[in-house]
């Protein structure tokens, strides 16, 4: 039996009608994300903030932190730096300086877009500044999508694979955007995997964790702004909310390639809700399909299909008892 049949198929009214309410959500998103407002996501983080100042750079330390963590190496796929919860965010000046213009990076990104993306658009992104493990406290300033594109997908800087990955976001020649890496599992310690659209800008037609997205300045609006975008994401792309406790901060990764900082989230849910979920779980602009996985066949499917770099090592952590899910 193919492991990845398992939520093929056609989909009754109510699945159709789910797929209207998700195609008009991200209708909304793409608009927030153009105009920046704050007001779209707010129902999705609990705990808001009134608002996020910026603190000076010379009150906390700067990148070169980074690379003096505890990292974990993982191999064959990056570093992992387990974090759990309970940090403070603080909003700090970015110490990116890009190595282009504007000028050349839209250039580029248009004419990718041309090629193959017609639907791509730039949007606010959060980016890592620095971990400070005896204060507990991550420092993130502000960016735009298409930095993160052109230096790390599209004109990516040649660093040679003997830098650890940690010691290349401590530069500034990245604009280090986050992102979150969120994998369900289910009552029997099944997973909810998912198929990418061919249609995304990065990793079209790979597997995936259950959702992923990367993190901008409405998720600022939580406590944490790894749980807020995993906990709206989810309700974006499946329809469905999780409720705040059942996800779990473990810590954020590195791939060795992608070079991009991701939260990885865990989120368990009993009968009842993951029989909500599963049966939400249709295709979307981002999800070309979802499959249910046994906890047993995951290392097998890690080595037969492609994944995310992301999914990968989240997966791999999982699979390997360095993260308890």
């Amino acid at each position: 039996m193919d492991p990845l049949s398992g939520l093929r198929g056609e989909c009754s009214l109510s699945c159709l009608r789910a797929q209207v309410r998700r195609a008009e959500t991200r209708a909304r998103k793409k608009r927030s994300r153009r105009g920046y407002s704050q007001r779209t996501r707010a129902s999705f983080c609990s705990n808001r903030h009134s608002s996020y100042e910026e603190i000076p750079m010379s009150a906390h330390q700067n990148r070169t932190s980074l690379a003096d963590l505890p990292w974990k190496t993982v191999k064959g796929h990056g570093q992992f730096l387990p974090m759990q919860s309970n940090w403070r965010f603080d909003l700090v000046p970015s110490g990116f300086t890009p190595t282009y213009t504007v000028n050349a990076r839209d250039t580029r990104v248009e004419e990718f877009a041309r090629q193959e993306h017609p639907l791509l658009f730039n949007g606010p992104t959060l980016c890592l500044e620095g971990i400070n493990p005896k204060t507990r406290t991550v420092s993130i300033s502000k960016g735009d999508f298409y930095d993160f594109l052109y230096s790390n997908i599209l004109s990516p800087v040649p660093f040679g694979s003997d830098r650890a990955p940690s010691a290349i976001l401590a530069s500034s020649v990245l604009p280090n955007a986050l992102a979150v890496s969120l994998q369900l599992t289910g009552p029997n310690g099944e997973f909810l995997i998912t198929s990418r659209s061919d249609k995304l800008a990065v990793g079209p037609g790979i597997m995936s964790t259950t959702v992923t997205g990367g993190i901008d300045p409405h998720d600022l609006q939580g406590d944490n702004p790894f749980l807020c975008c995993a906990a709206r994401e989810f309700k974006e792309e499946i329809g469905v909310s999780l409720p705040s406790d059942s996800l779990q901060f473990r810590g954020i990764a590195i791939g060795a390639r992608k070079l991009q900082a991701v939260g990885i989230v865990d989120a368990i849910c009993g009968d009842e809700r993951w029989a909500t979920i599963v049966s939400h779980a249709t295709r979307s602009d981002e999800i070309q399909s979802f499959s249910v996985i046994g906890k047993d066949a995951v290392a097998a499917l890690l080595r037969q299909k492609r994944f995310t770099e992301a999914a990968s090592m989240h997966l791999f952590l999982i699979t390997q008892r360095l993260i308890n899910c």
